[in-house]
C-alpha cells in the first residue's frame, strides 16, 4: 500500500472516531468497579465490535477512494507495461527457433530495457516502480519465467517482485486504470495508447489526478523499442490527449525525456524534478 496523506488516518489504521471513543469506554469500564464480570465483558464486547465495524467502514472507503483516484501519492511513481516495452513483440525476436520459447531468450529483451529500468529504480526509489502488464493466465506464466528466470529483473534493476502487477484487460474495471489509481502511478510508459489513456481517465479507475499533481508523464512507446520514429496515434486521438503524453521510439528517448531525476536520499520518498539545463 502506498504512503498517502490524506488526513484521515489514525493510529493502528483507525479511523480518527474509533480513536476518540476506546479512551471513553476504557475509562467507563474502570470507574464501574461494581460492574459484575458479564456486565464489564459485555462492554468490551460493544468496544470491540464498534472498533471493528468502523474499522471496516474505513477501509470500504478508502478502497473507493483509491479506485476513484481521490487519495493521491505524496510521491512520483513510474509504471511500465511488459509486452512490447520490456520485451520484445514476438515478430521482433532475432530467432530461427519457435516463438514458444521466447520467454527462455535473454535476446528478447527490449533494446535498453534493463539498464533504463535500474536507473529508474534509482531515480524514483524502488517501492514507487511497478510492471503493470495486460495477460491472460498462460501468458502470465510464461512471462513470470521470462521475468524472473531468464532475465533476474529484480536483482539487475532493484525492482521489487511485490511491485508487478498482472491484469486479465487493458481498460475498465479489470483494466491498467484502476490498478494505477490504486498505485499513485504518475509516470507509465505502454506500447498501446488505449493502456494510457485507462491509466488517465478510465472511468472504472485512473491516477489522472496523481498525474497532474506530479506533473506526471504517459509515454506512448514504439513497439520493442526499435528505430527512432516514435508511434503515430491509434485508439486515443491527438486533438483528445492530454499533452503529458509523450511519444517515444525507444528507451533512450524515453529517459532523455523523462523529468524526475535521481531521489536525493536512495530508499526515501524525497526527489527532485529533473531540469533541463541540468541534463
Amino acid at each position: 500500500m502506498r504512503d498517502v496523506r490524506d488526513g484521515t488516518r489514525a493510529p493502528m489504521g483507525l479511523p480518527r472516531g474509533a480513536v476518540a471513543l476506546i479512551p471513553g469506554i476504557l475509562v467507563t469500564a474502570h470507574r464501574a468497579s461494581s460492574w459484575s464480570k458479564g456486565q464489564l465483558a459485555a462492554l468490551i464486547g460493544i468496544a470491540l465490535v464498534m472498533w471493528l465495524l468502523m474499522k471496516a467502514l474505513y477501509w470500504h472507503k478508502r478502497q473507493v477512494q483509491l479506485r476513484k483516484g481521490e487519495i493521491l501519492s505524496d510521491v512520483p511513481r513510474f509504471g511500465s507495461d511488459l509486452g512490447g516495452v520490456l520485451n520484445r513483440h514476438h515478430h521482433h525476436i532475432p530467432t530461427d527457433e519457435t516463438m514458444d520459447a521466447w520467454h527462455l531468450m535473454p535476446e528478447s529483451e527490449a533494446p535498453g530495457a534493463m539498464e533504463a529500468l535500474a536507473e529508474i529504480v534509482q531515480r524514483f526509489g524502488a517501492p514507487n516502480v511497478f510492471v503493470i502488464s495486460r495477460v491472460g493466465c498462460a501468458m502470465q506464466r510464461v512471462s513470470e519465467i521470462w521475468l524472473h528466470e531468464t532475465m533476474h529483473i529484480c536483482q539487475r534493476t532493484g525492482l521489487l517482485r511485490q511491485n508487478i502487477h498482472f491484469c486479465p484487460e487493458v481498460e475498465g474495471p479489470c483494466g491498467k486504470g484502476p490498478i494505477a489509481a490504486k498505485l499513485g502511478i504518475t509516470h507509465f510508459v505502454d506500447d498501446k495508447d488505449s493502456a494510457l489513456r485507462s491509466v488517465f481517465q478510465d472511468s472504472a479507475g485512473n491516477s489522472g489526478r496523481c498525474i497532474e499533481r506530479h506533473g506526471g508523464q504517459l509515454f506512448f512507446f514504439s513497439r520493442s523499442g526499435l528505430g527512432d520514429e516514435p508511434p503515430q496515434a491509434a485508439k486515443w486521438s491527438l486533438h483528445s490527449r492530454p499533452k503529458c503524453v509523450v511519444p517515444v521510439a525507444n528507451w533512450s528517448q524515453l529517459m532523455l525525456n523523462l523529468n524526475v531525476r535521481r531521489c536525493i536520499k536512495p530508499g526515501t520518498s524525497s526527489w527532485l524534478p529533473w531540469k533541463r539545463s541540468e541534463a
